[in-house]
């Protein structure tokens, strides 16, 4: 298992809770981008690109959220649960990569590959050849809380799979 975090402090988008303060960006705006990127990339060290899951989408979804309303920024959920077990609540592992990212203000998928490229811990999940699968969130919160210290962050989740 993999685990990788990047922290940087200084579109259209979809409301995904309650709060008013919590939106998910729209799948084109950060999302999809960013996995072309990813792909041209891996492809570029003669790697299989990298397919969108739909279990591995949820589990970064639900991450994102989580450290957006619990107001931390880390690999284990408050309850505990590390990255394995939570990708495995919606999608068949064998084995597990993550990488985190958060910015204040907006982010691009370009800002967001360079920073992970830049990052050996990054580099390695993102080049890694055993993965397969991908799942992609990014989430916009307004006076997020906790370790984000009230400010306005994109806070951005990859999940990397095989089964």
């Amino acid at each position: 298992m993999l685990l990788a975090v990047v922290v940087v402090t200084p579109g259209t988008a979809r409301r995904v809770d309650d709060h008013a303060r919590f939106t998910l960006t729209a799948a084109g705006e950060i999302e999809g981008p960013l996995l072309a990127r990813i792909n041209r990339t891996r492809r570029a060290h003669d790697l299989r690109p990298l397919r969108p899951a739909k279990g591995l989408v949820r589990a970064a979804e639900d991450h994102a959220r989580s450290m957006a309303r619990n107001g931390y920024f880390s690999h284990s959920s408050p309850d505990g649960a590390s990255v394995k077990s939570r990708i495995r609540r919606y999608y068949p592992a064998s084995t597990v990569g993550e990488t985190l990212l958060w910015q204040t203000g907006d982010l691009s998928a370009a800002q967001a590959l360079e920073m992970w490229l830049g990052s050996p811990g990054h580099r390695a999940i993102l080049l890694g050849p055993s993965f397969r699968d991908v799942g992609l969130a990014a989430i916009r919160v307004t006076g997020a809380p906790g370790a984000f210290r009230g400010l306005d962050v994109t806070i951005l989740v990859a999940e990397f799979g095989t089964r």
